[in-house]
């Protein structure tokens, strides 16, 4: 399973279970299956926990992704926690930072 999702209050968490996010495996593709979003999720949380690769084409799901879902719900906020130290590099080097929370673990 790629990610566990679990919620607290108005938010959604998602823990990413693969170590390579390389376009291989389509997070996106898991939140338009399983039907994830509801009404009262204002803000969803990605656990980067797990993550130790990300390429372009992992970047660019997450970026598709979000686009999808702030088409749907506009005022949806991100955050990415426990994000390896030179992923944060390349997400602050992309300016990820201007539409996600990022955190270093």
């Amino acid at each position: 399973m790629i990610a566990e999702i679990a919620t607290d209050h108005d938010s959604l968490i998602v823990l990413i279970k693969e170590p390579r996010l390389d376009g291989q495996v389509s997070l996106f593709e898991f939140f338009l299956d399983n039907n994830i979003i509801h009404n009262n999720v204002e803000k969803i949380i990605f656990d980067f926990n797990h993550v130790t690769y990300i390429n372009s084409l992992g970047i660019a799901e997450f970026i598709s992704l979000m686009r999808y879902l702030s088409e749907k719900r506009p005022k949806l906020k991100y955050r990415f926690v426990n994000v390896e130290k030179k992923i944060s590099k390349i997400f602050k080097m992309i300016e990820l930072t201007s539409i996600a929370d990022i955190e270093s673990r």
